[in-house]
């Protein structure tokens, strides 16, 4: 499920095409699922929080606090710029790239191979 909503979302920011308005709706949602992702894993863990090799499955405090503020940046624009230039175009690739290659290139990081 996480590779999924990972998927989903570089689908919507990586697209160099004219936004759907749907996608907002999407990014909402995948947002409140990574939220709750989180939460789980945070009662899932071990009782001394120093347990390194159950962090080591997981994205670190910053990647996941970056991944919020991508997806809350994205739909924060994207909200101003329809609401104040109702006739502009929106290409999220064109905002985003920088962040959503930052992201996926710590995803890579984080795996030993």
């Amino acid at each position: 499920m996480y590779l999924s909503m990972c998927a989903k979302l570089f689908k919507i920011i990586n697209n160099s095409t004219e936004v759907d308005p749907s996608s907002f709706r999407e990014l909402v949602k995948i947002l409140t699922w990574f939220n709750k992702w989180h939460s789980e894993i945070q009662l899932t863990m071990p009782e001394k929080c120093q347990c390194q090799a159950h962090w080591k499955k997981f994205i670190t405090d910053r990647t996941f606090k970056d991944l919020l503020r991508s997806i809350r940046d994205v739909l924060g624009l994207g909200q101003y710029i329809q609401m104040n230039h109702p006739d502009a175009v929106i290409i999220p690739k064109t905002m985003c790239q920088d962040a959503v290659e930052n992201y996926f290139s710590l995803q890579r990081a984080r795996v030993a191979s």
